[in-house]
């Protein structure tokens, strides 16, 4: 081959692999078009995320698939190779400002984010702040430091860091558009880092309404004035200004004939339920363990006009105690005893 053809040859093919040398950094500008736009729940089973957090997760899927490695890889290959070599000093400093231009693309969303995320928590620390201090006291809000964990453009997740939990722990808080507040886990965390608050707020709450030795009450920790507790102190002390809702009642019985079973709900609603109605969402279920063993449940609704204003108690018999099936289903309080039939 003469040296006009070889020379006119590599020219064609030094166009060709410019021209997919450029096309590969499509894949950058797509990436850095999610950090913009963000993930939003569904895509690719993704959650909503942006800036980072967005290119980051499109960038992992696009190197199982993998376009990135190739497209990566070309480019290493191809910029070494022809560029790097090459005596065009334009085509050098096209390609510097090029990959400049992708590079700041790419990075502009993260800083774009970060810095929105930076202002949005400025913003919400305030409710935040009110929140805690309503929740769990003034001391609380005050040493509680803010931080996004998961940005959402109208309810975003943050982590709490405070004295109240062990150093380098977090507990969650987001906002419940159900609710209409925030919501948070600090229960959960404290339950983890302090063995046994779950088991000793409950026992607090049998004691405080003298339930008898065979009742036990499971409550939902919903705050207290904490007052100035940090990790390590006796957790006990916030017990009597705590807020909480009542889920379930135990209730231990040696016997499963009918007329037992039955009164049980009476039994508690008429005489335990007086006592902590307040503390009751709707309903609370009564777990009923035989002999230690848990055989039936029975949930308790409140009065409300889908009942006609009667409380009603539903039986459910757990698989283990299949005989005591027959008493399934959903009665009004005020006539058990009679037959028991679905409430229509």
């Amino acid at each position: 081959m003469s040296e006009d053809k070889k020379s006119a040859a590599k020219v064609v093919w030094g166009f060709i692999g410019c021209f997919f040398f450029f096309a590969s950094f499509l894949v950058w500008i797509f990436v850095g078009c999610f950090g913009f736009a963000g993930t939003h729940e569904g895509l690719l089973g993704g959650p909503m995320i942006y800036g980072l957090d967005a290119e980051l997760y499109v960038a992992l899927w696009l190197c199982v698939i993998p376009v990135i490695p190739v497209c990566f890889l070309y480019e290493l290959i191809f910029g070494i190779a022809y560029i790097a070599r090459s005596k065009d000093k334009k085509l050098k400093k096209g390609t510097g400002i090029f990959l400049l231009a992708v590079l700041l693309f790419v990075a502009s969303p993260c800083v774009f984010w970060a810095i929105r995320c930076q202002a949005k928590t400025l913003v919400d620390s305030v409710s935040i702040r009110a929140y805690l201090k309503d929740t769990y006291g003034e001391t609380a809000a005050r040493e509680a430091k803010i931080r996004m964990d998961e940005f959402d453009k109208d309810y975003p997740n943050y982590e709490i860091s405070t004295p109240i939990l062990p150093k380098g722990k977090t507990f969650d808080l987001s906002y419940s558009e159900y609710k209409g507040r925030y919501q948070d886990n600090l229960e959960n965390c404290i339950n983890w880092s302090s063995e046994g608050f779950s088991e000793d707020f409950n026992n607090y709450l049998d004691d405080k309404y003298q339930l008898p030795s065979n009742m036990h009450f499971e409550a939902y920790f919903d705050g207290a004035d904490l007052g100035d507790y940090h990790y390590g102190d006796d957790y006990t002390e916030f017990f009597p200004t705590a807020k909480y809702r009542i889920g379930k009642v135990y209730y231990d019985t040696d016997y499963t004939d009918k007329n037992t079973l039955q009164n049980i709900p009476v039994d508690v609603y008429e005489n335990y339920y007086p006592l902590f109605e307040d503390h009751v969402e709707n309903f609370f279920t009564i777990i009923v363990r035989v002999n230690g063993v848990e055989a039936m449940s029975i949930q308790i609704d409140e009065p409300f006009y889908g009942n006609y204003y009667r409380a009603t108690a539903t039986f459910y018999a757990y698989n283990d105690f299949s005989s005591l099936s027959y008493l399934n289903g959903t009665v009004f309080i005020d006539e058990i005893g009679k037959t028991v039939i679905a409430i229509q």
